[in-house]
């Protein structure tokens, strides 16, 4: 029917820092799965929505998210392009015209932006690194200011993560480390308390 160009994880992971290289491999593929969809769309008009959202899962979101916590955080104009192809393969999904506003087939497929997509996966990797769960070289990574401030403080007594002062967009505020903190730090207490990756997954989408 269709066919995918597979990305090589080895090249794709060695130049994760590089947003730019980054992209120019995921857009490309992105482009071929929404072409991909499309053709499955007009073949299969009968499927049901559970179905259409397995496929969008495997041809598109699979390519959406490889690497998105490092390269999600880029500037807008990288992205824009990826959030026109991911409503096109949501439109197409749901057999509505370009026209047809987005968001409420994102609601009504249960399905993520792309900048949600980021955010939420880099929730969990704030989830894994504080639960060990994460490679060993992230254990401590985050920090609650409970730990680093040895008098009380509006962030220590809400058990925040500790937010290291930035400036700069270049040099600080654009980092994991610091986006992952002030992420956490801004979700509902719900969420920060759940007992699972799965769990947070699944109150974000139902939060947010």
């Amino acid at each position: 029917m269709f066919q995918l160009v597979s990305i090589s994880s080895i090249i794709l992971h060695h130049h994760l820092a590089n947003n730019a290289f980054s992209l120019s491999i995921i857009f490309p593929n992105c482009q071929r799965s929404c072409l991909g969809l499309v053709e499955v769309s007009l073949k299969s008009e009968t499927l049901s929505t559970d179905i259409f959202r397995c496929i969008y899962n495997a041809l598109f979101k699979s390519f959406l998210q490889y690497g998105i916590v490092i390269w999600g955080q880029t500037f807008s104009f990288y992205i824009e392009p990826l959030f026109k192809l991911q409503k096109t393969a949501i439109r197409t999904l749901s057999h509505q015209t370009a026209l047809s506003h987005s968001l409420p087939l994102f609601k009504g497929l249960q399905l993520l932006r792309v900048s949600d997509v980021f955010k939420l996966k880099l929730l969990t990797f704030v989830y894994d690194s504080m639960t060990m769960l994460a490679p060993s070289f992230f254990h401590g990574y985050f920090s609650l200011s409970s730990t680093v401030h040895n008098h009380a403080t509006r962030q220590s007594c809400h058990n925040n993560l500790y937010l290291i002062c930035k400036h700069t967009l270049r040099y600080g505020l654009g980092t994991i480390r610091y986006l992952g903190a002030k992420l956490w730090n801004e979700l509902p207490r719900e969420i920060r308390t759940s007992s699972s990756r799965s769990i947070i997954s699944k109150n974000y989408k139902n939060t947010y």
